[in-house]
């Protein structure tokens, strides 16, 4: 299975690890939104994160605006919300800072807290479920090559998502601006905001493709 045929309707906003024929680490960011504010969204580039920003003079929304990739020692932590900064800071005691962090507070949905740290042990983290039966998760990502893995917010209709942050993980013969193409394509033309990528677990110059 290719892995972008694993994208629901709906993916929301979606992470993806992926080891190239190098070895290192590529990743990939991407949003999809349904709503105009969600829409109106881009990825800044800064010395040490790339931050999502409104594209029009909206104010900041925590849950909308925030850094979605923070360098964090010899590697780098993607995620959907403001709990990158915190995993950044706790890279060292990664349990309990996960401990720590709760879903986006948006019900019924309850939006997963979902992060990936990359680098020498590259693991996917979500946070998901209502905050009586909050579920955390850490999973070790494979280091070997052509191993790729995509971790969504949302799985189930574009109009009822369910807040159930699915992992899938596949052999991935493509690299990781080849991968970034295909999931580009194949999210909704009318949902896709902006997806971003680099081909080592650093950001570098990342590429950015955008709706605009």
């Amino acid at each position: 299975m290719a892995l972008e045929d694993a994208l629901g309707e709906y993916p929301g906003r979606g992470l993806v690890h992926h080891v190239n024929r190098n070895g290192k680490v590529g990743w990939i960011y991407f949003i999809t939104g349904r709503s105009e504010p969600s829409r109106a969204r881009r990825i800044r580039v800064d010395p040490d994160a790339l931050v999502v920003e409104p594209t029009t003079g909206a104010a900041d929304d925590d849950l909308r605006h925030y850094c979605c990739a923070r360098t964090a020692g010899d590697g780098l932590v993607l995620g959907n919300g403001d709990h990158v900064d915190v995993l950044a800071a706790g890279i060292g005691d990664l349990e309990g800072t996960v401990a720590a962090i709760d879903p986006e507070p948006d019900p019924p949905i309850w939006t997963p807290r979902i992060a990936m740290t990359l680098g020498p042990a590259s693991t996917a983290i979500s946070v998901a479920g209502p905050p009586d039966a909050v579920e955390r998760r850490i999973v070790a990502l494979e280091d070997e090559l052509g191993q790729a893995a995509l971790l969504t917010t949302y799985a189930g209709e574009r109009e009822s998502p369910s807040g159930s942050a699915p992992l899938t993980q596949a052999e991935e013969g493509r690299t990781t601006a080849e991968l970034a193409e295909a999931i580009w394509s194949r999210l909704p033309a009318d949902l896709r905001v902006v997806l971003v990528h680099g081909a080592e677990p650093r950001l570098g110059a990342p590429s950015i493709i955008s709706r605009a």
